[in-house]
């Protein structure tokens, strides 16, 4: 229920957006609703008139209800407001420039963002079967075996194989040697026994592009932040509380 809810509240923001940013296109309109036109342009990519014309009937329902002045869909509209405002100050910034041996650098100093870790993993819902599977793996049983008896996982297919992430749980796997396993509480109802089976590094030649592109963006964040910086000295700026 909370979905469907949730689904028309950001129907209705994107109808309220649309009536109110759009400036009248040229031509002639394609329909009349209550007397507010339809123009081509208004027709969703892919979408049809009658998409279009259920669009605005619902934009005018929800304007008669009040919607536009609900606090979460003021809020919700001035983040989209400030998140277009800042796609376009990424553009207008011009383009940075970030040279090979920065990119090789960054990659030298940051070498766990690359790493690799595969493991096989059992997942249970229950703490104490997790713990006594636990046991079993460490006293030597087949753990693929143990996988194909009791993980709740669709890992479970491929006899547990995954990918973990190098700050998972907070780098849990950085020190551990292939072959250790460990009991992971991942909190609420699921808990992993995991065993290490490989680590490795992404290579350079595939790991500069997103490195790249990474720096690209935290340059340009920093042109922006200039921006917004000179911006506020011309603001009058009054705290009036601490949270």
């Amino acid at each position: 229920m909370k979905t469907s809810r949730y689904f028309f509240f950001v129907t209705v923001l994107f109808l309220f957006l649309s009536g109110c940013s759009k400036e009248k296109p040229e031509g002639n309109p394609l329909a009349l609703v209550d007397g507010s036109p339809i123009y081509e342009e208004y027709i969703p990519d892919g979408g049809t008139l009658d998409q279009a014309i259920d669009r605005e009937i619902l934009y005018q329902e929800a304007i008669r209800r009040g919607i536009d002045k609900d606090k979460k869909v003021q809020q919700s509209i001035r983040e989209v407001v400030v998140g277009t405002f800042l796609d376009q100050l990424y553009t207008s910034v011009g383009e940075v420039t970030v040279e090979d041996d920065e990119v090789k650098n960054y990659y030298d100093e940051h070498e766990n963002e690359f790493l690799i870790i595969r493991g096989a993993e059992i997942v249970l819902n229950d703490k104490a079967v997790a713990e006594e599977v636990y046991r079993k793996a460490l006293s030597g049983e087949d753990f693929k075996n143990l996988v194909k008896e009791y993980s709740k996982s669709l890992t479970k297919a491929r006899g547990g194989e995954t990918t973990i992430s190098s700050n998972y749980h907070g780098g849990l796997f950085l020190d551990k040697e292939i072959g250790e396993i460990v009991l992971v509480d991942d909190k609420g109802d699921t808990y992993r026994v995991i065993k290490l089976v490989e680590k490795s590094y992404a290579p350079f030649d595939i790991a500069k592009s997103s490195i790249k592109t990474r720096m690209v963006i935290e340059r340009k964040g920093e042109l922006v932040k200039d921006i917004t910086e000179k911006l506020k000295k011309e603001k009058k700026i009054e705290i009036l509380s601490q949270k």
